[in-house]
């Protein structure tokens, strides 16, 4: 058995980690979770303490100038979806190093009271010098922490997904047909809208909501990685918490031309049109194309644009985006989403040793201002 954890060693912890790095962003975060496991009710106390525990060790460590650019878009994009001053949760930036490491997010759940308080961990995929046109994937896992406060939104979509499998339900009874029966099944486990967010309407309504903050950015990264992602894994790989890229990709493409970037979905469909080939049998497989529900794709992109105008978020637009390139030379005149945008655009019209030179700027200056 081992000693049950006390709040002394994790106090101990933090004086440490105090003493190390008395200026580091983040130990004021640290320190309040600390202080919520430690007021926790009784009950509650060791599995808040253990969770604690768990969370100070993923915290980084060492503050860098990379670090406290990466807190910077963090506080940009959460407020500017929430319109608070200042993040209304924690979130805790992740860095793995190892071979696996990729984009993501996780709620972890911190006992309090009888309740929870969410702690949200994204993970970050990057080397030592940050890249910032990949940084659109890091806007994405943030719009998932936003949302994860807003399922109700996902009502209608689950009402519509819902009626789906009754109706494939209905449709293997009358035929006693397993086929109607398993579609029965799959909507209903890839089409149900639920929490932790690895459904397909979530991550169509995640998409659509990067297309109206990042517009050709987001395409661009999309393609650039779709392109890669299918030189061995089908585009029409169903899976529970990925939607198939052929399926995410024509969602895309649609919601570029509603935005009017129609003229930059070209590469998309013509990537769309190059897996037809490659992939003959997949595209036309009934299962696949039973899934591809336009009405579901339809009402989560609905859904999105509606929780845009709910909090008055202008999309990115060809004025707009002019309004940003005009100005990218000068990084410290750069906030967020102009960085990340920013940071497309110089990638396309510079030598690639120059792009990294002015990212070298970008980083150094948000360092200046912390």
């Amino acid at each position: 058995m081992h000693d049950p954890l006390s709040i002394i060693s994790l106090q101990h912890s933090l004086k440490v980690w105090a003493e190390r790095s008395p200026t580091h962003p983040l130990l004021g975060n640290a320190q309040h979770i600390v202080a919520l496991a430690a007021s926790s009710a009784p009950r509650h106390r060791q599995a808040a303490l253990e969770e604690a525990k768990f969370l100070l060790q993923v915290f980084p460590q060492h503050e860098t100038d990379a670090l406290h650019l990466d807190l910077a878009v963090i506080h940009h994009v959460v407020t500017l979806l929430t319109g608070q001053s200042t993040p209304d949760r924690i979130i805790i930036p992740v860095y793995d190093v190892g071979p696996e490491r990729a984009w993501g997010h996780h709620e972890r759940q911190l006992p309090f009271e009888g309740v929870v308080c969410p702690v949200h961990l994204v993970f970050i995929d990057r080397g030592q010098e940050p890249d910032l046109r990949t940084y659109v994937w890091l806007v994405h896992e943030l719009v998932h922490v936003v949302l994860a406060r807003h399922l109700h939104l996902f009502t209608e979509g689950g009402r519509m997904a819902a009626q789906r499998v009754q109706q494939w339900i209905l449709a293997g009874l009358a035929s006693d047909d397993p086929v109607g029966e398993q579609l029965a099944v799959d909507f209903q486990r890839y089409w149900s809208p639920h929490r932790y967010q690895e459904d397909w309407p979530h991550e169509i309504a995640v998409d659509t909501i990067c297309m109206q903050l990042l517009g050709p950015a987001y395409a661009e990264a999309l393609h650039r990685h779709y392109g890669e992602g299918t030189a061995n894994i089908s585009a029409y790989l169903i899976e529970p918490s990925h939607i198939p890229l052929e399926l995410r990709t024509q969602a895309m493409i649609r919601m570029g031309e509603h935005l009017g970037w129609g003229d930059i979905m070209q590469p998309l469909r013509e990537l769309q049109s190059a897996w037809e080939h490659q992939w003959p049998e997949a595209a036309r497989a009934s299962q696949y194309r039973a899934l591809r529900d336009d009405g579901l794709i339809g009402e989560a992109q609905r859904t999105a644009l509606s929780f845009c105008e709910a909090i008055g978020l202008q999309p990115l637009t060809p004025r707009l985006l002019a309004t940003i390139t005009e100005k990218s030379g000068d990084v410290k005149g750069l906030a967020g989403l102009e960085l990340i945008i920013a940071a497309w655009w110089v990638g396309r019209q510079v030598p690639e040793d120059e792009y990294w030179a002015w990212g070298e700027r970008a980083v150094r200056s948000y360092a200046d201002d912390a």
